[in-house]
């Protein structure tokens, strides 16, 4: 079997694992009801669809939560993995019936004492969907509910906006049958609990506390037809109990990793599927990489520009007898080994003046692009070493956020894009800049004369000489197209001073 195939069919066993996992969510839910059977309206996913009709029901819940202007964190949360292990049904006084599920974003965090639910309601015969953050003090006590999303009003056009809901808090009477009760059971009859009792809660939200609607427990208060105030008022108050079970598979990390990671490689398009399929290794060292930094935006930006790349030009398939490094005397698939690359692929000048280790990002693409890894520190050293002999021949000063650093980025990134094209080069020099200790200016300054360096390279050519580079270099520095900074500290650490600015090379 060859590498192509025999990969393909690890990632699609993979993709199998995880939607088999899914599919057992009943199961484990009846596993857990067994230990845990006090609550009567606690009930499966099954169960849901019977009653619902929903035969179309998903585990992540895609909504559009941006566009109701909040100024609240949680709305730049737009999906959710939804728990169907435990589901929680609460049918109120006038025999409306609402499902809760506990819902986890998949972008962002969620604090320890915020818990999101999602709320199937019945409103003109479809079942409507609303997302609430409740949200507990350090008693454990419900202490807000914002309303954050409503499927209703989102296709009625209406003016969304997230708003804290007024709370009532309701205790309502459930039988365990662990002891006799002689209390009115389940708010349904007046009969007693012929074997035990416990007590949960309900909340029932009205609708915006700052319009003066709701702070009761009767969803006919207020005026529920009115939405032409700063605040909302549901169309149709109702009352929900919330979902707060705990599911401790829904904290194994794995797990939520897991569904993560199936998000992410479902909004991939399909050619970028295709690719993740063929490159297990590098694919499955990305999603660590996400995992690493939280799932952040950040790092799924980079790693979807990378994929992007790597999809658009495949790079070749190499063999134990013709890889790169292979005439360095470097192992066979060095760039699979993290140690290795810290360890040997460092940017440094031969006077060890500076020594730099590859960053979590450049380690990526160096894994990615083997080759273009290999001429890069190449590159980057000979820059370096050259800038260190200008400096010392009287040619340029200041190493460090001088005009021998603005020579140093812009001969780096020149070579770089002679040799294997100006995407790649802007990927790894971006990628060297990425989490830095620099200071802003030094930072303005460094990509500004990597692109104009890149600008310099696309007239190039892989056979250009060193000598032809950096005379092109030392010409746009005394003609002003680079910049450095000035004035700075006597010493090579951090020479910003609060006087420092950017200036051209020809000032």
């Amino acid at each position: 079997m060859n590498k192509q195939k025999k990969t393909t069919l690890i990632k699609i066993s993979l993709l199998f694992t995880f939607l088999l996992f899914l599919s057992c969510n009943d199961d484990l839910y009846n596993n857990h009801e067994h230990n845990h059977g006090e609550n009567k309206n606690k009930i499966t996913l099954s169960q849901f669809k019977s009653e619902t009709k929903i035969k179309d029901f998903k585990t992540i819940i895609k909504s559009n939560i941006q566009a109701m202007k909040s100024t609240n964190r949680t709305a730049e949360l737009s999906d959710f993995v939804i728990d169907t292990l435990a589901i929680q049904r609460h049918i109120s006084q006038n025999s409306k019936t609402t499902y809760s599920f506990r819902i986890y974003p998949i972008s962002g965090i969620s604090l320890s004492n915020e818990n999101y639910n999602l709320v199937y309601r019945l409103e003109n015969n479809n079942w409507e969907q609303s997302i609430f953050l409740i949200k507990t003090n350090a008693n454990l006590e419900f202490s807000e509910i914002n309303h954050l999303y409503d499927s209703y009003l989102e296709s009625n056009s209406v003016n969304l906006r997230a708003y804290t809901a007024c709370i009532s808090t309701t205790p309502v009477t459930y039988c365990t049958g662990q002891s006799v009760c002689a209390d009115r059971c389940d708010a349904t009859t007046s009969a007693g609990c012929p074997r035990g009792e416990c007590y949960r809660y309900v909340i029932t939200t009205i609708g915006d506390c700052s319009t003066g609607g709701g702070g009761s427990s009767d969803p006919n208060n207020g005026n529920p037809s009115d939405n032409s105030q700063s605040g909302y008022l549901p169309t149709n108050p109702y009352e929900f109990t919330p979902n707060m079970f705990d599911n401790p598979v829904y904290d194994d990390p794995n797990y939520v990793n897991a569904i993560k990671a199936q998000h992410f490689f479902s909004n991939l398009s399909y050619a970028q599927q295709v690719w993740a399929n063929e490159n297990v290794e590098n694919y499955n060292q990305l999603i660590q990489y996400r995992i690493d930094n939280n799932w952040s935006d950040e790092s799924e930006e980079f790693v979807e520009e990378l994929i992007e790349g790597l999809e658009a030009n495949p790079q070749p398939i190499y063999n134990s007898s013709d890889y790169p490094g292979d005439n360095e005397g470097m192992p066979f698939e060095w760039w699979n080994n993290k140690e290795f690359i810290i360890e040997n692929l460092k940017m440094k000048d031969e006077s060890n003046l500076l020594e730099e280790d590859p960053n979590e990002r450049e380690i990526l693409l160096f894994m990615a692009y083997p080759a273009q890894a290999l001429l890069h520190i190449k590159n980057s050293n000979f820059a370096l070493n050259t800038s260190v002999e200008l400096v010392e021949n009287g040619v340029l000063t200041r190493i460090h956020n001088g005009k021998a650093d603005a020579f140093r980025h812009a001969y780096w990134n020149a070579f770089d894009t002679a040799q294997f094209g100006s995407y790649v080069t802007k990927l790894f020099t971006d990628a060297h800049e990425w989490n830095s200790a620099n200071q802003p200016l030094e930072s303005q300054m460094d990509f500004y004369n990597n692109q104009i360096g890149r600008n310099i390279g696309q007239d190039l050519s892989f056979y250009s000489t060193p000598e032809l580079v950096k005379q092109t270099i030392l010409n746009e520095i005394a003609e002003g197209s680079l910049k450095y900074l000035t004035p700075l500290a006597d010493h090579d650490g951090n020479n910003i001073l609060p006087n420092t600015l950017i200036k051209f090379t020809n000032n």
